[in-house]
């Protein structure tokens, strides 16, 4: 059994077929599961990397990650998530089931797949990931000026300071607060 679906197909489309095979308790449809599952997360990042001309696969858009990390970002501070998730995303490729292969994907990888999916999936949704891309000439140029102005108004004395870091650990932060 394969599972066939139109380009068009929308992530949760895919998703909701992976459960539905997961869910036949049938282990010899395991790797349609498995296959469909990286198939929504493929579809997911769509959205995330358009624009940027690579018709990729999940081996794609993870090594795209790791050959150019600058593009990337998330609205979170600690951004060794995004090292972490796609990390799992380079392993979900790599366990995924191949034509002939000696190890079967059982029903138990196939729904762990569908979940580390499902999961990814509601992030991108969320905007949690965020590809740059490269900047076009105007871009840069206008990043450019935007500095340049920014640097002006501060030489010329026009832009507040930012509040001291005395003050601050004095009004937000004491020493009490960490014992």
């Amino acid at each position: 059994m394969t599972i066939q679906h139109p380009v068009d197909t929308t992530p949760a489309d895919l998703l909701r077929s992976a459960r539905q095979t997961a869910w036949s308790n049938d282990e010899s449809a395991a790797p349609d599961a498995y296959n469909c599952a990286i198939k929504a997360i493929e579809c997911a990042f769509v959205p995330v990397m358009e624009g940027d001309d690579i018709h990729y696969n999940l081996a794609d858009l993870v090594a795209t990650f790791r050959s150019r990390r600058e593009p990337w970002g998330t609205p979170f501070r600690n951004e060794s998530a995004l090292d972490s998730i796609m990390s799992l995303l380079g392993d979900l490729w790599n366990a995924r089931p191949y034509k002939g292969d000696l190890i079967p994907v059982s029903l138990e990888n196939a729904n762990m797949a569908i979940t580390i999916a499902e999961v990814v999936v509601n992030l991108v949704e969320q905007g949690f990931f965020e590809y740059l891309g490269e900047l076009t000439p105007e871009e840069l140029a206008e990043d450019q000026k935007v500095v340049d102005e920014y640097l002006e108004r501060k030489r010329r004395g026009e832009v507040e300071e930012t509040i001291p870091w005395e003050e601050f650990v004095g009004e937000y932060w004491s020493d009490e607060a960490d014992a």
